[in-house]
């Protein structure tokens, strides 16, 4: 009996079973790849600029951050490239070399891509001015900032004469002599920040209640890691669970899983990160050793105003606690006027030690910041900064002491 040779698809029996197996390989990952990564297209006119460079920088898909480049010819440029589902970049007649002067809206306009043809109008020197259409994200992102921008009217001015306080109290004088201090232009100045910290609490929530209700937009993934050291955590976490796969794969949301999981090492629930050094008296300081009692780490720095403003309550709550086992602990980075700042607050009566490393251990991101931690090594609040809970450090201590 004769067998005929039948052909199923390209493959043969046997003989082509490994380039079968190969080629379905192959055909399986460009498939996923192609359905990660989308091409992208900007077609621009800039008029006064011909046989000039224009510059143009985007997260490409798993890469840094890219620089491209090409000529404008009779006011006309292109740029295309391939992202997922979104990107952030910018546009500049700056090159790399000039990365410093980018933030001259001026010559650079911030763009947010969407995986489609794009267009984009710039006026030389008034790139502010520009027309950008076709992105979805850049939509989103302009009706964003234009809901701020009464926020931005009134901060203004308030912005301006702090920065006109400032440098009368704190500039260069002209024949170095030195400033006498001025009581009630530093108080002005705390009521002004007081003000401005406050107003920037309301930018903040704008860019997450962003992130709430678009929980299917790059924008949301770039807001949220921009502003993660910004965000109680619990908080945080609501928002990154709600993305989806898609978006949770993009360079940013890549980057921001990672922050998270910094984050996470330093939220409450955790244990404690430990360490070991010697405080400000040459004394051997272990965290670990103080297993068994309540601590409070306070991250603090000299010229801190705010946190030094705090110290009164803090030498009363260690009073009331101390006989109970309560330790505190102060921490900072900066040692310039540190010794006399100590001996000034009359804050020597607990440990205080001078290290840089720790603060990034606990993820503290601005001062003033208060760690509780329980007897078991783990923490169970943080107070302070605008990311961390403003509870009531003295009312959780009298909750856990019974008084």
């Amino acid at each position: 009996m004769v067998l005929k040779n039948h052909h199923m698809s390209f493959c043969k029996p046997m003989k082509n079973l490994v380039f079968c197996i190969i080629t379905f390989i192959f055909q399986l990952f460009f498939s996923r790849l192609n359905a990660q990564s989308s091409a992208f297209s900007i077609s621009g006119t800039l008029k006064g600029w011909d046989n000039h460079w224009i510059y143009f920088s985007f997260r490409g898909v798993g890469k840094a951050r890219i620089w491209d480049s090409t000529l404008v010819v009779g006011g006309i440029f292109n740029f295309k490239g391939t992202i997922r589902e979104g990107a952030n970049g910018f546009i500049t007649t700056l090159n790399s070399r000039k990365y410093l002067y980018i933030l001259d809206s001026n010559v650079t306009q911030r763009l947010f891509l969407s995986p489609t043809s794009m267009s984009i109008d710039l006026e030389l020197e008034k790139f502010q001015n520009s027309n950008f259409k076709g992105s979805r994200f850049q939509d989103e992102y302009d009706q964003l900032e234009h809901s701020k921008d009464a926020l931005r009217t009134y901060s203004a001015p308030l912005h301006a004469v702090y920065d006109s306080l400032n440098m009368a109290l704190y500039g260069p004088v002209a024949d170095g002599t030195k400033k006498e201090r001025d009581i009630i232009s530093e108080n002005r100045m705390d009521s002004l920040k007081s003000i401005l910290d406050s107003l920037g609490r309301v930018f903040l929530y704008r860019n997450t209640a962003f992130c709430h209700e678009h929980p299917d937009s790059y924008l949301s993934v770039y807001l949220l890691k921009e502003n993660y050291n910004r965000i109680p955590f619990e908080q945080l976490m609501r928002c990154y669970s709600r993305f989806s796969k898609d978006l949770k794969a993009t360079d940013v949301g890549i980057e921001l899983k990672g922050l998270i999981g910094e984050l996470s090492a330093s939220a409450v629930g955790a244990y404690a990160p430990l360490f070991t050094t010697k405080d400000w008296k040459g004394i051997n300081l272990s965290l670990g050793a103080l297993r068994g009692k309540y601590v409070i780490l306070d991250f603090w720095e000299p010229w801190c105003k705010p946190c030094r403003a705090l110290n009164p309550e803090m030498i009363r709550l260690y009073t009331k606690y101390k006989g109970e086992g309560l330790e505190i602990i102060g921490i900072s980075g900066d040692e310039k006027g540190w010794r006399a700042a100590i001996d000034n607050d009359s804050v020597g009566i607990w440990h205080q030690i001078l290290n840089q490393e720790i603060g990034s251990k606990y993820s503290v991101h601005s001062i003033p910041v208060q760690v509780l931690i329980n007897p078991k090594e783990i923490i169970v609040a943080r107070y302070g900064g605008p990311e961390e809970d403003n509870g009531n450090l003295s009312g959780r201590l009298k909750e856990m002491f019974g008084y």
